[in-house]
């Protein structure tokens, strides 16, 4: 028996994943977001696609955020980590999420 996952086992883990899930590109546009960000900030998964992804953070944060994306991508081989308040779509208060 194989150990490892298919890509297409892979996939459905993301998409399927209770965990909110956000892919960005480069430049920080968000290209594709698992169904799971809905109750988490309010938006769907086709109302983010092409947003910039530091609009849905917090602006005491977004500083910090540009940072660790930037080492991120600078660096591709190197894990990040990072906590960041973003609001929800309808405007309540902060959540903290965390970024890895």
């Amino acid at each position: 028996m194989n150990s490892e996952l298919s890509a297409d086992q892979l996939a459905s883990l993301i998409e399927f994943s209770l965990d909110a899930v956000i892919l960005i590109d480069a430049d920080g546009v968000i290209r594709w977001a698992n169904a799971a960000i809905a109750p988490v900030i309010g938006y769907g998964t086709t109302d983010v696609i092409g947003l910039q992804a530091r609009d849905l953070i917090e602006p005491v944060d977004r500083e910090a955020w540009q940072s660790l994306v930037r080492g991120l991508f600078d660096d591709p081989g190197v894990p990040g980590r990072g906590r960041f308040r973003c609001r929800h779509q309808d405007g309540r208060g902060a959540f903290h999420g965390r970024f890895q």
